[in-house]
Formats: structure tokens, C-alpha cells, sequence
């Protein structure tokens, strides 16, 4: 390793790479993203065999990074220029030795990916990613930018990093609370359930998964839960048929259920708190079916309106709280009921003959709408359709284009046209959009739905059993997706990581959840308003005398102070033998030791400290906090080769 390089630098090093390296896991992969990851995994290994890189290979791997960036196919943005760039900027530096030099840029281009994390619509970043952020680069800053003799020790570089980073995470916090999405992409393209009514998948040409959380479910201990395929968060019925494109019927609201309809004898049911961050048109997903439910808005009721087919939406807009009851029965609103019935379709697709010779050979007369859906399920599975969020665009009326041609897209894609199938062959059906399963978090019993949940399937109607029959298509298109969201329920089967993981976040939530409600009865309470003024201005005042104390103290402290009670410390952790004698001066008892010492790490840093306890008491030309940092450092080097005596070197 360069001699250039302390071992404070080397640390602040290995640091900043672990850092980086999470924010090229959180930034959206690309070939230059992944040249930086491999970069920080090399130099991790030559920082290990202490070797060091050629200028000249750094400089041609950036140009080869940028060249890689401006060459890759599709539209560029601001926030992954910033991002990538950075990124691969940072890993180069660090395949050097981190002098405080280097160590500037390196922190400057760590906050440039910083920066572009905040400005990608990445729902990981949130107050509390960019305060922690924020307070590692300060912290590193202290260990980074001091060169040798004027380095300090950790617990200092904490303590007046606090000083900053206090101002700083309030201005982030109110940053983050006023601004909640500062993306530069544009948020059209982004996965979600909307709540319109209207649904047209023709009209996307790609879609952004996005992870920000739609509604969490909270089950009791006592309770089943739901399996895979009980995972419906149904939100709206769309029946009014424009080939890709669907509408919900204007009509009136239709009944809840049929009068003569009873609840199936033994039915499983659940019982669960949903809280609805995303309440987008009033739409109020939920599992199927629900019962009874009530809403709260900020500890209010808030009246729901039924909308039919087991639907709701609520008054208002805004974050929900629910009490709800679902049962696992199907739904028995009777299709006839609809303005144009369930057998409806536009006029391009019933004059079609492709379609209607397709819909004839896969939907046949059959003895039951289970039958007839096994039929479709199979042609589905065995004609190469494919699961894509880049479909590309296609037209409201392409859907013999999209069967016979195309044969890729999204789960709005083939409910749209298992629909109109379905229709074509005489059986009823139309389409429900909403949610499908969620993150589980055995810890805490939650499940999290997020925006990139959102999906699409279809209901048939049954006349055996007066009741509408769930068919997915996307299940046999997309097996996999079904078998991610199986072992996502079986935390058993999870790998340590995501344990650990989600049993971290449960923790997390359970303090957050802890001082919320310890603020919310401190703040309800009549103490807090016959006192709360007077504790604001004592915190007030504290934090004025916390700042002002300590650079009175730097400012007045006697610069002999510091190295004497440096030397006290030293002194007590001496050996026996090498003790000071009575009456013996400092440098007196210093040069002796150095004298007599045997080994040379143990005879530097003696000298050294010599030294600077000399230019401290006598020159007086220091600050007093900045005469003992020479001072402490080569104590801490004397006190561990006293203690470990195996350390010195001859």
C-alpha cells in the first residue's frame, strides 16, 4: 500500500466503496453501472493485495464507461447521466490510494450518485436514505481531508459532525415534505392501480415498475392467511367493451348481492386493518369479498359508496384506515343486470372473422365455464405469448393483432383479450382491475401491496352456479410471477437476507410506532398545553447554549492543557519499568524511553510524541483542539504496543 495512505483513509475507503455499491443497487441497471460494480469488486482485491493501479488504465476505462453511455439504445435522462457517471467517476478514484487530495473527489462524485438517486423515481429513497447519506459523507469528510499530522480521532469527527448534521437533516426533512417527488421522469409510465374506470393497454409502450407502497394489510395473530391464490385486491369492474380498451358502465349502482344469495356454508373469511396510502379516484381495493368494512380518514368515518360486484369507493380524497371483513366466496351480482349485459362487443371484433374462428375452435359448446375457461388456459400456455412491460403501442381495435401477431405484453393486455375471447364464444365476462399479492412480513403479519402490484384479470359468468368464475391470464403466461408471489408467502423458505431484512424493518416499525404514540399522548394531553411552550423554549434555549459552549471552549482553552492531560493519560497506561520518576521532566522522561526502547515502532512513535508535546506547551502557535491531535494519536500508538506487546516490530 502507498505510504500516502493512512489507515484512517483506508477505512474511509472500504466505506465509501460498501456505500457506493448500494447505490448502484438501488440506481437502474445498465452496462455502465455495471462496469462501475465490477471496478469497486476489483479494487477491493487489489486494496486487499496492496496493489496499485496505472494512472492510465483509470483514465481509459472512464473513457471507455462514458463511451458505453452515450452509445447505449433509448432515451437518455439527466438523473442517470448524473447517476452513472458518478458512480463509475468514484470507483476509479478508489482504485488509488485515498489521499485527502483524492478523497475530495471521491466524496464529490459519491454525492453526484446521491443526487441522482433522489432525482430517478426510486421509492428506496426516501428523509431518512438521504439524512444517513448525508451524515456518512460528512463523517467520512472529517477522516478523509486531514492529512497525516493533523488527523483525529473518530468519536471527535462524530461529535462535530452532529453540529452539521442536525441543520442539515431538518432542511432535508422539510425538503422531502413539501417536495415528495422530485423525479425528472415522467410519472405516466409508471405502474399503479388508477382508479379511473378506464383501462387501455394499447395505448403504453413501456411500463416503470415502481416500489412505492399502495396499501399495507395488517392480519391478526389468531388468523389463516389468505394463500397465493386468495391474493385479489379487487378494485373496479370494467364492462363496457372497446377491444383493448375497457370501461366501467356509467349506469346506476348495480346490488351487492342477489336477494335470494346466501354466504357459502363454512366460507373462509379474514379479518384485517388496511391502510390505504394510494386512494386514487376513491377506489377502495380489497380482498374478495367483503362483507363489512369502515373507513377513517385522520380518526373520522368517512361514508363508502357501493359501486357493486363487491366494489367500493369512499368520499374524499386521502389516506385510508379500514376495518374489514372479506370472505373467500365468488361474486353473484347477475350480469344481466348490466346496461349491455356481459356479452357485449364492439363491432370490429365481432366482424372479424380471424377472431370469430379462433373463438369458435377454443371456446366450444361445453358442458360447463369451467371447461370452457381450461380450454382458453391452454392455448394461452402452449401458444408462445409472452409477459412484457414493453409491449410497444398497439391500436384500441388491434386485438387480432395482438392474438395472432404480436403475442407479448402485459396482464391488461391478455384480460382485455381473453375478454373479448370469452364474449365471441357466448360466455359472459368482463374485467377487474386492482391488486395481486403483496410483500409479507411474518414479523409484523403485514403484507405490502406496492404501485408495481397492480394488475388486471377476468371474471366468467357460471349459470351453474350462479356465480362469477376468477380467470387470470396471466397466470399461464407468466407461471413464474404465480410461483414468485408462492415463496414470497413462505418466509421459511426465504434465504437469511430477506429474514433479516424484513425482521430489521419490523423492529424499525415497531420503535417508530412506539414514539408516535408516546408524541400523539404527550401532545393530546393537558400537560403538553399548559407546558408545551415552556418545553419548547428550554430545547430552544439548550441547543443555543450546546452550540455556542463548544467553540467558546476551542476558542478559550489554554493551549497547555491539552498535552498535559494527554500526558497524565499516557503516563498511567505506562509499564512498571518504564514509569516516569519523581521529579523527571516530560521530555526528560520521553528521551529516556526512546533511549532504552528496543523497538522501533515503540522509539518513533516516542519521538514523535516528543515533538509534538514540545511544539505544544512551548510554540504556542496551534489552536488548543488542534495541538493534541498529534499528541492523541501517537498516546493511542503507545498505549496499544504497551498493552500488546507482540505488535512492536524490531
Amino acid at each position: 500500500m502507498s505510504p500516502q495512505e493512512t489507515p484512517s483513509q483506508r477505512l474511509a475507503a472500504w466505506l465509501i466503496a460498501g456505500a457506493l455499491w448500494i447505490h448502484i443497487l438501488l440506481m437502474r441497471p445498465s452496462a455502465t453501472l455495471s462496469l462501475a460494480a465490477v471496478i469497486l469488486l476489483v479494487g477491493a482485491a487489489l486494496r486487499s493485495w496492496q496493489v496499485r493501479v496505472p494512472i492510465w488504465l483509470g483514465r481509459a476505462l472512464l473513457l471507455f464507461g462514458v463511451l458505453m453511455f452515450i452509445f447505449r439504445p433509448g432515451r437518455l435522462y439527466p438523473g442517470d447521466l448524473l447517476g452513472e457517471l458518478s458512480a463509475l467517476f468514484t470507483a476509479l478514484f478508489l482504485l488509488l490510494p485515498l489521499t485527502p487530495r483524492r478523497g475530495q473527489w471521491v466524496l464529490l462524485g459519491f454525492l453526484g450518485s446521491l443526487l441522482a438517486l433522489i432525482l430517478q423515481f426510486s421509492p428506496h429513497v426516501g428523509t431518512i436514505f438521504v439524512i444517513v447519506n448525508a451524515a456518512f459523507m460528512l463523517i467520512l469528510a472529517e477522516q478523509v481531508h486531514r492529512p497525516r499530522e493533523a488527523a483525529i480521532s473518530l468519536w471527535t469527527t462524530l461529535q462535530r459532525s452532529l453540529r452539521v448534521v442536525v441543520p442539515v437533516a431538518t432542511l432535508i426533512t422539510l425538503i422531502f415534505w413539501f417536495f415528495p417527488d422530485i423525479s425528472l421522469r415522467p410519472p405516466a409510465a409508471s405502474m399503479g392501480f388508477s382508479g379511473t374506470g378506464v383501462m387501455n393497454p394499447g395505448g403504453v409502450a413501456k411500463l416503470n415498475p415502481s416500489r412505492h407502497p399502495a396499501l399495507i394489510a395488517r392480519f391478526p395473530e389468531n388468523q389463516t392467511l389468505p394463500t397465493s391464490a386468495d391474493l385479489y385486491w379487487r378494485g373496479q369492474i370494467l364492462e363496457k367493451n372497446e377491444g383493448l380498451r375497457w370501461r366501467r358502465e356509467s349506469g346506476g349502482n348495480r346490488p351487492q348481492r342477489r336477494p335470494d344469495a346466501e354466504p357459502a356454508p363454512n366460507r373462509v373469511s379474514w379479518h384485517y386493518l388496511l391502510e390505504l396510502h394510494t386512494q386514487t379516484q376513491g377506489a377502495i381495493p380489497a380482498l374478495e369479498q367483503v362483507q363489512s368494512l369502515q373507513a377513517y380518514r385522520a380518526g373520522q368515518p368517512v361514508r363508502v359508496v357501493d359501486l357493486g360486484g363487491f366494489t367500493m369507493a369512499a368520499a374524499g380524497q386521502g389516506p385510508l384506515t379500514l376495518e374489514v371483513l372479506s370472505a373467500a366466496e365468488p361474486a353473484r351480482d347477475n350480469p344481466a343486470e348490466a346496461p349491455e349485459g356481459a356479452l357485449g362487443v364492439p363491432s370490429f371484433v365481432a366482424n372479424d372473422p380471424k377472431l370469430r374462428q379462433l373463438a369458435n375452435a377454443l371456446i366450444p359448446p361445453a358442458p360447463s365455464t369451467s371447461a370452457q375457461l381450461a380450454a382458453l388456459a391452454g392455448w394461452l400456455r402452449d401458444s408462445g405469448f409472452s409477459y412484457t412491460l414493453e409491449p410497444g403501442r398497439i391500436r384500441s381495435e388491434g386485438v387480432t393483432e395482438f392474438l395472432t401477431e404480436r403475442r407479448r405484453g402485459f396482464c391488461e393486455h391478455y384480460a382485455a383479450a381473453s375478454a373479448n375471447l370469452l364474449r365471441l364464444g357466448g360466455v359472459p365476462a368482463r374485467i377487474v382491475t386492482g391488486y395481486r399479492g403483496g410483500d409479507w412480513n411474518p414479523w409484523r403479519r403485514t403484507l405490502t401491496v406496492r404501485d408495481a402490484d397492480a394488475h388486471a384479470w377476468v371474471e366468467a359468468w357460471d349459470p351453474d352456479s350462479e356465480s362469477w368464475i376468477r380467470f387470470d391470464p396471466t397466470v399461464y403466461v407468466a407461471p413464474d410471477l404465480t410461483a414468485r408471489l408462492e415463496r414470497n408467502l413462505h418466509s421459511e423458505h426465504w434465504p437469511w437476507y430477506r429474514l433479516a431484512f424484513t425482521y430489521a424493518t419490523a423492529q424499525m416499525e415497531r420503535t417508530a410506532e412506539g414514539f408516535t404514540y408516546l408524541y400523539e399522548t404527550f401532545m393530546s394531553s393537558e400537560a403538553w398545553s399548559e407546558w408545551g411552550w415552556l418545553a419548547l423554549l428550554v430545547l430552544l434555549l439548550g441547543l443555543t447554549l450546546w452550540q455556542f459552549s463548544g467553540k467558546f471552549r476551542r476558542r478559550n482553552a489554554p493551549v497547555g492543557g491539552i498535552p498535559a492531560r494527554v500526558l497524565n493519560d499516557l503516563e498511567a497506561a505506562a509499564p512498571i519499568n518504564q514509569m516516569r520518576r519523581p521529579g523527571e521532566t516530560p521530555l526528560a522522561w520521553l528521551n529516556r524511553l526512546c533511549e532504552s526502547s528496543l523497538h522501533e515502532a515503540e522509539a518513533v512513535s516516542l519521538r514523535e510524541f516528543a515533538a509534538a508535546y514540545q511544539r505544544g506547551v512551548y510554540q504556542k502557535t496551534d489552536p488548543a483542539w488542534d495541538a493534541g491531535i498529534a499528541l492523541r494519536r501517537h498516546s493511542r500508538n503507545l498505549r496499544k504496543l504497551w498493552r500488546h506487546p507482540k505488535r512492536r516490530t524490531s
